[in-house]
């Protein structure tokens, strides 16, 4: 397969214990957070005409709750086995349902995706794993991505090895910031937070690699994934 030059892909700190270890100390008191929001709320609905303002603060609390939640299910991921179990899978079915899932968020945003794909190709890759990972490139690709503009999947295999890209029509990355895009806590033109680090992490643990490239201010920016087809 033809490679063009990338820039990124260096490696993170492994924090696979301190994820594991942060994650289970919050969830605790979070779970104490939702039973009480639980009592709150059958307490709120006999307080007569305050019981609107009540549920919707109970509402909101409930809201974070579950923000909180998807954060420490990131880390999780983040800390999970670093060798994926891989099995035969269509391709086409795990970018299609990739981009199914974020077709929503892509129309509330005005933001079109195109898909070139090739039917009938089976990889070798743990499906839901490399999805999700699908999941956080297109989600950073559609919120940086100016309305009106176009991410665009593309997926290929040659010489033993295939690949995924996911490009945006944003402002672009700038250099000093794509070598520390895949570390936690990186942002790079609405990729904040840990979605590329998790990406990486399932990326790494087929034995492939990832990484990231702009062309420059206003061209948009390029997040590939390679993965071994051996």
């Amino acid at each position: 397969m033809k490679r063009e030059p990338t820039a990124g892909a260096d490696t993170a700190p492994d924090l696979r214990q301190l994820a594991a270890a942060m994650a289970h100390e919050v969830r605790n008191p979070l779970n104490a957070m939702a039973i009480h929001c639980e009592l709150l709320e059958s307490k709120a609905r006999r307080l007569g005409e305050d019981a609107p303002s009540a549920l919707r603060s109970v509402e909101v609390l409930r809201l974070e709750i579950d923000r909180i939640d998807g954060i420490l299910e990131r880390y999780l991921a983040l800390a999970g086995p670093t060798e994926a179990e891989r099995a035969p899978a269509e391709v086409a079915e795990v970018v299609g349902a990739a981009i199914e899932r974020a077709s929503d968020e892509a129309r509330a945003r005005r933001v079109r995706i195109s898909v070139e794909c090739p039917r009938g190709e089976r990889w070798p890759m743990d499906a839901p794993a490399i999805g999700q990972a699908l999941d956080h490139l297109l989600a950073g690709a559609i919120e940086a991505t100016r309305e009106g503009g176009t991410v665009r999947v593309r997926a290929w295999s040659g010489a033993g090895s295939g690949a995924i890209e996911v490009g945006d029509e944003s402002d672009g990355i700038p250099p000093d910031a794509l070598p520390k895009l895949f570390h936690v806590g990186a942002a790079g033109q609405g990729r904040a937070g840990l979605g590329l680090a998790v990406a990486k992490q399932i990326v790494r643990g087929h034995g492939g690699s990832i990484a990231a490239r702009s062309d420059g201010p206003g061209r948009g920016a390029t997040i590939r994934i390679e993965l071994p087809l051996d």
